[in-house]
């Protein structure tokens, strides 16, 4: 971070981090990180780009990047940040990226039928009442680092009443 001149505090540009610096990104094979960083790394020259297969990608590019053999690591940072005190390195940084929501939503697959659509109606019911408890916060907060901490939590506490299902269920699908 210092030799490239970065505030942890602030949102970087992966894309001209990269470009800027002649960085080497790894990246897990056949994981998507959200349609606009998707996007972002399909913008980037192949050859600074590691793919890197398996059954604990991040565990493994997080033991490249300790070797030097790439430069930045892709991951969810409460799963990087445990990673790195699991291992005792107490040198790797989490930032945030610019252009990229702060947080990623996810989904839930459902068989489509009717038991998938009874499932998605408890879901549906269930995670706005769940995230607005203490407990889901502090799970939420739990494995961050503190620059990181402080940001979601302010986003937990001001924007998780705007949360809603933007996905329709299995009976609303054409």
């Amino acid at each position: 971070m210092q030799k490239l001149g970065l505030d942890i505090h602030q949102a970087v540009s992966l894309v001209e981090l990269m470009l800027k610096h002649q960085l080497t990104l790894g990246v897990a094979q056949s994981r998507s990180y959200g349609e606009k960083l998707d996007q972002l790394i399909a913008r980037l020259p192949p050859d600074q780009v590691v793919v890197r297969p398996g059954w604990d990608t991040l565990q493994s590019l997080t033991n490249m990047l300790i070797k030097k053999r790439v430069d930045l690591v892709l991951g969810y940072p409460s799963e990087h940040y445990y990673l790195s005190k699991r291992i005792g390195s107490d040198n790797l940084l989490q930032v945030s990226l610019a252009g990229v929501p702060l947080v990623a939503k996810g989904y839930i697959g459902c068989t489509k039928n009717a038991q998938g659509t009874q499932a998605v109606t408890v879901f549906d019911d269930a995670l706005p009442r769940m995230v607005a408890t203490a407990e889901y916060r502090r799970i939420m907060l739990k494995w961050l680092p503190d620059h990181l901490r402080r940001k979601l939590n302010r986003h937990l506490t001001t924007d998780i009443r705007l949360l809603s299902n933007e996905v329709p269920t299995t009976t609303e699908q054409k």
